[in-house]
C-alpha cells in the first residue's frame, strides 16, 4: 500500500520517491492497476495533509488533477472507484477551496456532451457532494446541473440522476426543493422511459428520508400511488418493494387503508410470477416490523393475516427474516397476552425449523422471552438444554449465541428457580468443545453467582448446610416457602455451583484446569472479594505448581494483566449502584448484591487459586499468571476514577493505593451490565499466599515469564527475582510442587502468616491417586476445613446433618474416605489395608501403596466427627501417622498437619482450631 510505504519512510522521502511514481501508474495499460492506484490515493491524501500546509498543497496541486484524470477513464470500474476517492478527498480539502478545486471537477464532467457516461458519473458526484460543498454551491451550482441533467436527451443520465436525487434535496433549502427539484421528479416518474420511472420508486424512501412532512404528503404519495398503478410490471414490482420502507417515512395518521393495502398485497403473489413473488415476500418480512412500528400495535388486526401468512411459507428466506426479528414484533405488541397468543406459536414453529432459522430465534431468545409472563418463560427455560443436544454438534454458533445471552437469561426466571432450570445450561457451555463458546459463557457464571448470593442475602437465615440440593425446598405447613427456608436452599445451591465449578480443578484433562483459570480471571473482575476468596483462591494456589506450562501461561497473564480487558471495560464508572440498610452495594436495576463486607471466619478456608498454582501442568499454571497479573492492564484501561481512601493519583490519573501503586477505580461491563469490581488487584495481590503464587511463576518457561516480568515493578515485589527457565522436558514445575499455605492476612509482606508444609514431610501418593486426587500435595489453610475438592476425603460441611458422612475404618491404622474421581466428584469409600474402589494402582498390588496411601490421607485430609467410642481410635490413627515419618521427632512435630474434626450438632464453638 503506498500509504504504509509513505508512513514507513517518512514525509520527505514519500514526497521525493513515492510521489513521482502516481502519474506511470495513472497510465498504466492494465485497467485493474488504475483502479488499485486511485483506491489508494484517499489514505495517501490523508497522510500528506497530516503534515501541515506543505502536503495539503500536495493534494491540491498533485493528486486531485490525478484523480479527475481517472474520473473520465474508459473503464466504469476505473471511474466507480474515482468517485469515491474524490468523496474522500473532498473531506480535507478546506471549505475556501472546495469550489475551486473539486467543484469544477464535477461540473467540466456534466457539460461532456459526447460522453453520457461521463454525465451519469457526473450525477452521482453532485450527488455525493452535496454536503461537502455545502448549501451555498449546491443551491448556485448543483442544483442548476441536476435539473439540467434531470432533463438529458439520454435515458441512462436521466436515470442515474432519478437515483441520485436525495443528498441534493436535503441540502439545498426548502424553496429550491419546492420550486425546481420535486418539479423535476415529478416529471422523471412521468418518463417515457420505464427505465426511468423504476428509478424514482427505487429512490422514493431515501427521498422521503431528506424532505419534509407536507412534501412526503403532497408530491411523494401522489407519486407512490401513481406508480402502483404502471403499466410496467417492472414498476409496480419496484414499487411494492419499497412499499414498506416507504410507509415507515410516513406519520402514522397519514397511512390509509390504501397505501397500507399495496403493502399487505404482496402475500398475494400479485405479478403471478413464482420467483418474483417469492422475493416479495422476502421484502414484506424483512420491512414487517417498520411497518408495525408505524401504524401501531392498535392496528395490528390489519396487518396479522400478513405476519402469519409468512410464518407459514415454506421458505426458509422468509423463515429467518421472521426468526431474527420476532423479539421486535413483540416488543412492538406491547401486549404480553397478545404476545403468547399471536406470538408464542410461531417462536415454537420457528424453533424446531431447520439450523439457519433456529440461528435467528437464539440470538434474540432472552429478548423474547423477557416480554413473557413469568410461568411462560419459565416453561421454555429448561428446553434449551435439549435444543443445544439435538442441533448439529458442529453448528458451535448457536451454542455461542446462548453462551453470549447467560447474564440476560439468568435475569428471567425467579431466583428460586434458577439452579433448577439454567445451572445445568450453564455448566454445558462452560466444558463446550470450541473456545469462543467458553469464554462467552464466563459472564454467565459470574451472574449466577452474584444473582445467587444476591437473593440468598436478601433472605438471610443462619447458616445451615445440608446434603447438596435437587429440588426447590419444601413448603411449610401454610403452603408457602418462609425466608429462612430459601436462605437455606440457595446457600446449599451455590456451595454446589462453586464445588462444580472447581472440579475442573481437578481435572485429569490440563485443558480443564486451564479454563477454571480463564474462568477465574473473568470472576475476579466482576465477584466481590470475600466470594472469590470463598470459593476460588484456593485453585490459584494449586495451579501455580501444574506441571503443564499451559495452565502457568494464563495464571501469569490473570496476575500481570489480561490484553483483551481493555475493548471490555465502560468508560464511565457505575453510578447505579446504591447502598441497602446493611451496608451492601446494590445494583439498582437488578437488586444484585455486588459487595457486602463479612467476617473472614466465615469463609472456606481452602480456594481454587490456592489449589491450582500448585498443578503440575503448565497450560494450568499460564492462565493462573494471567489472573494474577490481570492488574497491569485493569490499572491502564480505566479512564474515570472516584477518589477513595488511601489513594493516591498515579501520573496516568488513576486511583493507585499508596502502598502497592495499584488502580482502584470501579467501572461496569457494557455488554452485560455486570459490575466490576474496584481494581480486584489490590487485594489480591496484598494477599502472602497470593504473593508466593508470584514467587513461584517469578522463575518459569519463557510463556509464563512475559508476563509476571510486568509485576517487578510493583514495590511489593521489589525483593523477587524475575528470570525465563526452559520447562522442556520437566515433569516438575520450576517453581516445586510444594503446597502454599491459604491466609486470611491482607498483610502485603509475602513471607507472613504462611502455613508451608516442607516437601519431605508430605509423602507422595501413588500415581493412580496423582492423577485423580489432585496432585502430588494439596495447600493446606490455617483452618481445620480444608475443601473437600482438593481432599481425599468427603466430609460435608461444618453444622452437617448428614447422616452418611464416611467414619473411621476398623482397622487402627486406616480411615474410611472416599476418592475423588477425574472430575472432582468424590465416590468409593477407601478402607484400611485395602485399595481405592475404581482407582487401583494396576502397575503395582502390593499392601505397602496401600499404607503410603494411608499416611496420606492422614497427613493431608480431614478426619470427619467421632463419637465418644472412637476418641481412642483417633489417638492410635494420629500416633500411626506420625510413627510412620523417617525425620525426627522435632520435624514430625513441625511438619503434621493437625488432624481436626467438623462441629458435631452439639460443639458450640463456630470456629475449628487451626492448623500448625
Amino acid at each position: 500500500m503506498l500509504s504504509d510505504v509513505a508512513k514507513s519512510i517518512g514525509f520527505a522521502a514519500a514526497v521525493s520517491n513515492v510521489l513521482p511514481l502516481l502519474e506511470p501508474l495513472s497510465q498504466d495499460l492494465e485497467p485493474v492497476v488504475r483502479q488499485h492506484l486511485v483506491e489508494q490515493l484517499k489514505a495517501l491524501a490523508k497522510f500528506l495533509v497530516e503534515h501541515g500546509e506543505e502536503g495539503y498543497q500536495l493534494v491540491i496541486r498533485r493528486l486531485l488533477p490525478l484523480i479527475a484524470s481517472l474520473l473520465e477513464d474508459e473503464r466504469s470500474e476505473v471511474r466507480q472507484s474515482a468517485s469515491m476517492t474524490l468523496v474522500e478527498v473532498a473531506s480535507v480539502v478546506k471549505q475556501e477551496d472546495i469550489g475551486q478545486h473539486v467543484l469544477t471537477i464535477v461540473l467540466h464532467l456534466a457539460h461532456e456532451d459526447e460522453r453520457e457516461e461521463l454525465r451519469m458519473t457526473a450525477s452521482q458526484l453532485l450527488n455525493l457532494l452535496a454536503e461537502a460543498l455545502g448549501q451555498d454551491l449546491v443551491k448556485q451550482f448543483a442544483i442548476p446541473e441536476v435539473v439540467s441533467l434531470a432533463e438529458d436527451p439520454m435515458f441512462r443520465v436521466r436515470k442515474a440522476t432519478a437515483l441520485n436525487f436525495h443528498c441534493v434535496c436535503k441540502v439545498g433549502g426548502e424553496h429550491e426543493l419546492l420550486e425546481r427539484l420535486m418539479p423535476a421528479f415529478v416529471r422523471l416518474s412521468k418518463d417515457d422511459m420505464y427505465r426511468v420511472r423504476r428509478a424514482c420508486a427505487e429512490s422514493l424512501c431515501d427521498i422521503s428520508r431528506c424532505v419534509g412532512e407536507d412534501i412526503r404528503l403532497g408530491v411523494l404519495v401522489e407519486i407512490f400511488l401513481r406508480l402502483t398503478q404502471d403499466p410496467s410490471k417492472l414498476v409496480k414490482q419496484s414499487v411494492l418493494q419499497q412499499s414498506g420502507m416507504f410507509l415507515s417515512t410516513l406519520p402514522s395518521r397519514a397511512i390509509s387503508e390504501t397505501l397500507l393495502g399495496h403493502y399487505c398485497s404482496m402475500i398475494n403473489n400479485p405479478t403471478g410470477d413464482v420467483s418474483v413473488d417469492a422475493e416479495l415476500k422476502h421484502i414484506c418480512a424483512f420491512s414487517f416490523p417498520a411497518v408495525l412500528q408505524i401504524v401501531g400495535k392498535n392496528r395490528w388486526k390489519e396487518v396479522r393475516e400478513v405476519y402469519h401468512s409468512l410464518a407459514q411459507s415454506r421458505s426458509v428466506n422468509i423463515k429467518q427474516t421472521l426468526a431474527h426479528s420476532l423479539h421486535e414484533v413483540a416488543r412492538l405488541l406491547q401486549d404480553q397476552q397478545k404476545v403468547e397468543e399471536e406470538l408464542v406459536p410461531v417462536f415454537e414453529d420457528l424453533i424446531q425449523d431447520v439450523e439457519v432459522v433456529q440461528m435467528g430465534v437464539m440470538k434474540h431468545l432472552s429478548a423474547f422471552l423477557s416480554l413473557l409472563s413469568q410461568p411462560c418463560r419459565l416453561s421454555y427455560l429448561p428446553l434449551l438444554h435439549d435444543i443445544l443436544h439435538s442441533t448439529n454438534p458442529f453448528n458451535w454458533r448457536l451454542r455461542q449465541s446462548l453462551a453470549v445471552q447467560l447474564p440476560q437469561l439468568i435475569a428471567l426466571p425467579p431466583e428460586v428457580d434458577l439452579y433448577r432450570t439454567l445451572f445445568p445450561l450453564v455448566m454445558v457451555l462452560l466444558q463446550d468443545p470450541v473456545a469462543s463458546v467458553r469464554r462467552d459463557s464466563f459472564k454467565g457464571v459470574a451472574r449466577l453467582i452474584l444473582t445467587m448470593h444476591g437473593y440468598m442475602t436478601h433472605n438471610k437465615a443462619a447458616f445451615l448446610a445440608a446434603d447438596p440440593p435437587s429440588d426447590p425446598p419444601p413448603s411449610s405447613s401454610s403452603g408457602e416457602v418462609s425466608h429462612e427456608q430459601l436462605a437455606v436452599y440457595h446457600e446449599q445451591c451455590l456451595d454446589e455451583v462453586a464445588r462444580s465449578i472447581n472440579a475442573f480443578i481437578n481435572a485429569d484433562k490440563y485443558q480443564l484446569r486451564q479454563l477454571w483459570v480463564e474462568l477465574a480471571h473473568q470472576l475476579l473482575l466482576y465477584l466481590p472479594r470475600f466470594l472469590f476468596e470463598k470459593y476460588f483462591v484456593h485453585g490459584l494456589l494449586a495451579l501455580t505448581c501444574d506441571h503443564v506450562i499451559n495452565v502457568r501461561v494464563p495464571l501469569a497473564v490473570l496476575l500481570s494483566g489480561f490484553h483483551d480487558f481493555r475493548n471490555n471495560i465502560n468508560s464511565n464508572t457505575n453510578s447505579n449502584n446504591n447502598s441497602d440498610s446493611n451496608g451492601a452495594n446494590t445494583d439498582a436495576s437488578t437488586g444484585i448484591i455486588t459487595a457486602v463486607e463479612v467476617d473472614s471466619s466465615s469463609q472456606l478456608p481452602v480456594h481454587g487459586l490456592l489449589a491450582l498454582t500448585c498443578d503440575h501442568v503448565i497450560n494450568v499454571r499460564v492462565p493462573l499468571a494471567v489472573l494474577l497479573s490481570g492488574f497491569h492492564d485493569f490499572r491502564n484501561n480505566n479512564s474515570n476514577t472516584n477518589n477513595t481512601n488511601n489513594s493516591s493519583s498515579d501520573l496516568n490519573g488513576a486511583n493507585a493505593d499508596a502502598s502497592t501503586g495499584i488502580n482502584t477505580a470501579a467501572e461496569v461491563d457494557s455488554s452485560s451490565q455486570l459490575p466490576l469490581q474496584p481494581d480486584p488487584w489490590e487485594w489480591l495481590l496484598s494477599r502472602p499466599d497470593i504473593c508466593t503464587c508470584v514467587d513461584r511463576l517469578s522463575q518459569d518457561d519463557q510463556d509464563v515469564f512475559i508476563h509476571m516480568q510486568r509485576l517487578q515493578a510493583l514495590p511489593v515485589f521489589a525483593h523477587v527475582a524475575f528470570a525465563s527457565k526452559s520447562c522442556r522436558g520437566r515433569k516438575v514445575p520450576p517453581g516445586g510442587l510444594s503446597p502454599i499455605a491459604f491466609s486470611h492476612s491482607t498483610d502485603t509482606h509475602p513471607a507472613s502468616n504462611l502455613t508451608l508444609i516442607p516437601p519431605l514431610s508430605v509423602p507422595q501418593l501413588p500415581e493412580s491417586m496423582r492423577a485423580v486426587g489432585g496432585g502430588e500435595h494439596v495447600i493446606v489453610c490455617e483452618s481445620s476445613l480444608l475443601l473437600e475438592e482438593m481432599l481425599l476425603d468427603d466430609t460435608p460441611p461444618p453444622h452437617s446433618s448428614q447422616s452418611t458422612r464416611p467414619r473411621l475404618g476398623s482397622g487402627s491404622t486406616g480411615t474410611a474416605g472416599s476418592a475423588i474421581n477425574g472430575h472432582g466428584v468424590f465416590e468409593e469409600q477407601v478402607y484400611a489395608g485395602g485399595v481405592l474402589d475404581g482407582y487401583d494402582d494396576e502397575d503395582d498390588e502390593d499392601d505397602d501403596d496401600d499404607e503410603e496411601v494411608e499416611r496420606g490421607f492422614v497427613q493431608v485430609g480431614v478426619v470427619p466427627p467421632v463419637d465418644g467410642d472412637d476418641e481412642e481410635l483417633l489417638k492410635s490413627f494420629e500416633n500411626t501417622a506420625l510413627h510412620n515419618s523417617h525425620e525426627s521427632e522435632a520435624d514430625r512435630e513441625a511438619a503434621f498437619v493437625h488432624i481436626s474434626r467438623y462441629p458435631t450438632a452439639t460443639d458450640t464453638s463456630s470456629n475449628p482450631a487451626p492448623l500448625l
